[in-house]
């Protein structure tokens, strides 16, 4: 049996997550984490997940690392781009998770 893709897990923990199911997102995206600890996208969403059970502490946490690894992203990619360079679909995605990532840090914070 093939091994589901890392995109197909997560697309399964959202579910959970959007038909109320969070202890069982949290879990999934748990599995997620372990297999790819640097998965921006399961990070995200266990953040979100844990929000949602009230564990702002853990939400706070996974957003934390999310928004480290897009920094870094954005900074490598910057770092390589040059100067007349327009920007990217990548360069829009990271800018964008990246304000979002920091709305839900505020709103975790208190």
């Amino acid at each position: 049996m093939a091994q589901e893709s890392l995109s197909a897990e997560i697309g399964r923990a959202w579910r959970m997550e959007r038909d109320g199911d969070t202890k069982g997102a949290i879990a999934e995206f748990e599995r997620i984490l372990k297999k790819d600890a640097n998965s921006i996208d399961g990070l995200y969403g266990m953040g979100m997940a844990q929000r949602r059970a009230g564990n702002n502490a853990s939400a706070h946490q996974a957003f934390a690392k999310a928004l480290e690894l897009v920094n870094a992203a954005i900074e490598k990619r910057n770092a390589v781009r040059g100067a007349h360079e327009t920007a990217t679909l990548e360069d829009d995605r990271n800018n964008m998770l990246a304000r979002m990532i920091k709305q839900r840090i505020s709103e975790v914070k208190g």
